[in-house]
């Protein structure tokens, strides 16, 4: 709440999907205000048919979800809105990631390179940062809503389907948001049904075998050397050196 709060851009439409939780939905009750916040209290069945709901009720041109655990800069939706605004043929922005892990105290850049969202890259490799990912509505026209049948992966399902009919990606060289890797979270807790989910999605939409597999798996890790891991090499040199970034635990905690 208050990160969103706080970005400098201000026309910014917040709609906040409970599950009807018993740990914070009192604490919602109690912050939200009704004339800035759309609060939608409702039994669901996954995290993804929550996410829909919020988007059918959503209003703006440039949709975007953010899970409870995770934070935008104060500046992520100004940049975000120039850039759609500037580059009016792109129907899918993807920046950057921090990661913040507080049990470790340590922080990791999830960059992606320009050809990360290729349906072989999402196919066989890790998959976008969902936390700064942004999309136009005539997206979600266009392709309806996530699969709210899958429980952990609905997000690379959609950009895998997105990518398969042909939406333009574009990629933004910013870190738009903070991961946090709080303790108990699903990727935590599930890792062996997260993985068999993924496999399951990624066969959807790219089924490729034999030599034709082989050569793509290759070419995507000597890209990943000398393409991502340069891009990766120079945002750590400017984000770290420049930001002078530290990491405070106890105020985190606060």
């Amino acid at each position: 709440l208050q990160c969103i709060e706080q970005q400098s851009y201000p026309a910014v439409e917040h709609i906040i999907v409970d599950w009807l939780s018993t740990d914070c939905r009192l604490a919602l009750f109690e912050q939200c205000d009704p004339a800035r916040h759309q609060v939608i209290f409702k039994q669901d069945r996954s995290m993804y048919e929550a996410v829909n709901r919020g988007l059918a009720a959503a209003q703006g041109d440039i949709l975007a979800y953010l899970n409870c655990d995770d934070l935008y800069w104060p500046t992520t939706l100004t940049v975000v809105a120039e850039y759609f605004q500037n580059h009016p043929q792109c129907d899918v922005l993807v920046g950057d990631v921090l990661s913040v892990s507080p049990l470790k105290q340590s922080l990791f850049l999830q960059v992606y390179g320009r050809k990360q969202y290729r349906l072989s890259r999402l196919a066989f490799d890790q998959p976008l940062g969902q936390p700064s990912m942004f999309f136009r509505r005539r997206v979600l026209e266009q392709l309806g809503p996530f699969d709210s049948s899958l429980r952990f992966v609905a997000d690379l399902d959609y950009w895998m389907r997105a990518s398969q009919r042909g939406l333009v990606f574009h990629k933004l060289n910013k870190f738009l948001s903070i991961d946090c890797q709080v303790a108990g979270n699903l990727r935590e807790k599930y890792g062996a049904d997260l993985a068999a989910e993924l496999e399951r999605v990624r066969q959807r939409y790219f089924q490729v075998t034999g030599w034709k597999k082989n050569l793509l798996q290759r070419r995507n890790y000597w890209e990943r050397i000398f393409i991502d891991k340069a891009l990766e090499y120079q945002a750590g040199r400017h984000f770290l050196s420049s930001a002078g970034v530290t990491f405070d635990q106890q105020r985190y905690r606060d």
